[in-house]
């Protein structure tokens, strides 16, 4: 595994140098993710920019 400190801001956000070229990123949201914090997570990705979200669990 990777040091976390090259994937991790400080604020624990995925780090710019890390995301750069990367059509994919993770994004981690706990065990149960209801409507209401699924309604939150797509909006905070499409207004990054995100044209297309795909759930795994």
């Amino acid at each position: 595994m990777q040091d976390l400190a090259t994937l991790l801001t400080s604020d624990e956000n995925l780090a710019p140098a890390w995301l750069s070229g990367k059509l994919v990123t993770p994004l981690a949201v706990g065990e149960r993710l209801g409507a209401i914090l699924a309604d939150r997570v797509t909006a905070g990705c499409r207004s990054t920019g995100a044209t297309r979200l795909r759930y795994a669990p």
